[in-house]
This record gives C-alpha cells, sequence and structure tokens, in this order.
C-alpha cells in the first residue's frame, strides 16, 4: 500500500511540473506578444508624427505659395482669406509666441488659424476656439508652431513645428530618420547642451519647416 501511494505522489508532482512548463509558456508567450504589439504601436506614432510633419509642411508651403506669406504671420490675412475672425500677423516671417501658447493672439495660435481658413489643413475655421485649436501627437502633447528659442533653437532661428511630450527613443528615431540623430544640431533637435537622447527621458521634439 505504501508503494502504491508513494507512486501516485510521485505522478502527481510530474504532472503539476508539466502544468508548470505549460504556463511558463504561455506566460513567455503572452509577453513576447505584448512587447511585440508595443513596439508596432510605438512604430506607428513615430510613423504618424512624421507623416504629419510632412503633410503640415506642404500645407505651409502651399500657402507662400498662394498668399506670399507665412500662415499665422500673414499681415494680410483677414483680406486674404475673407475671414475677419482670425487676426493678422505682422508680417516679419517669423512664427511669434510659445508653440504650446494658450493666447489666441499670437501668431503661433493664429497659423492654424489661417491654414485651416485658406482649407489647407483640418479643423474648424468658423470661430476663434475652433480656429485656433492645437492639434494633439501621437504621444498625447501638443504640436505647434514657433520661432522662439527651443530646444537648441536659437530665437528666430527658424519657424519650427514642435512636438511635445515625445519619448527618447522616438526622438532619436525620428531625428534620425530626417536629419543626423543629434539632438543639438540639423533640422531636427530634441535638446540645447545634450549630446544624444535618452531613452528615460521625454523630449519637445522641434523641427524645421518651410
Amino acid at each position: 500500500m505504501k508503494e502504491i501511494n508513494e507512486r501516485k505522489w510521485n505522478q502527481q508532482r510530474a504532472f503539476t511540473l508539466v502544468e508548470l512548463a505549460i504556463v511558463l509558456v504561455i506566460v513567455g508567450l503572452l509577453l513576447g506578444g505584448v512587447l511585440k504589439g508595443q513596439a508596432m504601436i510605438d512604430s506607428a506614432r513615430m510613423k504618424r508624427a512624421i507623416q504629419d510633419y510632412k503633410n503640415i509642411s506642404a500645407a505651409v508651403l502651399t500657402y507662400r505659395d498662394q498668399y506670399k506669406s507665412w500662415p499665422g504671420d500673414d499681415n494680410r490675412a483677414q483680406t486674404l482669406l475673407g475671414n475677419t475672425t482670425l487676426l493678422n500677423g505682422d508680417g516679419d516671417g517669423r512664427v511669434d509666441g510659445s508653440y504650446a501658447s494658450s493666447d489666441d493672439t499670437n501668431e503661433s495660435r493664429q497659423f492654424w488659424y489661417h491654414l485651416r481658413a485658406a482649407d489647407m489643413v483640418t479643423g474648424s475655421s468658423a470661430d476663434t476656439a475652433g480656429g485656433t485649436l492645437l492639434p494633439s501627437n501621437p504621444w498625447g502633447g501638443q504640436t505647434g508652431v514657433t520661432s522662439s528659442a527651443i530646444s537648441g533653437f536659437a530665437l528666430g532661428e527658424a519657424n519650427t513645428l514642435c512636438y511635445g511630450l515625445v519619448p527618447g527613443d522616438a526622438s532619436r528615431n525620428i531625428d534620425t530618420q530626417l536629419d543626423d540623430g543629434v539632438p543639438t544640431t540639423g533640422k531636427v533637435r530634441g535638446h540645447a547642451s545634450d549630446t544624444s537622447y535618452d531613452a528615460s527621458s521625454n523630449y519637445t521634439l522641434c523641427l524645421v519647416i518651410g
């Protein structure tokens, strides 16, 4: 009887180890799937940000070709666009104001209003509240345009499209695809002094437009 009981116990123990092995395999597969899924999401966000940059750059070039001025900075926008709700810029060639400004009178907010009123980007152009609304980027930060000193660009150095809250890996990949991969130089910059992107940090990534 004792021998039979021991054999049953050994069989039960072996069965438990098999079950454990199966569970570990399943957990490994699930983790692998989650990591792969996250990588796909990260890649999709980066591709969308790059495409948004290209689309906005194309809209700006079209606006400048048609109206001979920068959107937001256009000092004849009310007349040219037939919209007296939006505001004219000062015509100095710079889009003034913070990229994430909450002041509708800033050129950096009127930038979006001018483009929307010209039907060159999506969004409402019926009123100030809709016309100056800043788009969000794929990481949940704001998207905006500015000529202010930011992310290594000097004041007035360039009109830049800036994405807030961009993870370090995505910042590096975008910079590498479109420029030199260095956060302090070129037409894509994420920092004034860091020589490389830190994967554990978020950046305000700014790209030259126009």
